[in-house]
């Protein structure tokens, strides 16, 4: 009986890098009932320290 202490670790198929998942699109929609411009450079700044700017 081979045990595993005994096994010919060479014979182990090579792993893979785990897969690094693509970050989904995201899509942001201002609404407003007023001049909506001057929200634009904080939420920039909000999506890029979260990452999600593209």
């Amino acid at each position: 009986m081979t045990t595993l202490a005994d096994a010919d670790s060479s014979a182990l198929a090579p792993a893979a890098p785990p897969a690094v998942p693509a970050m989904p699109a995201v899509d942001v929609a201002v609404a407003a009932t007023f001049t909506a411009e001057g929200l634009e450079a904080p939420l920039q700044f909000m999506l890029d320290a979260a990452g999600l700017a593209g």
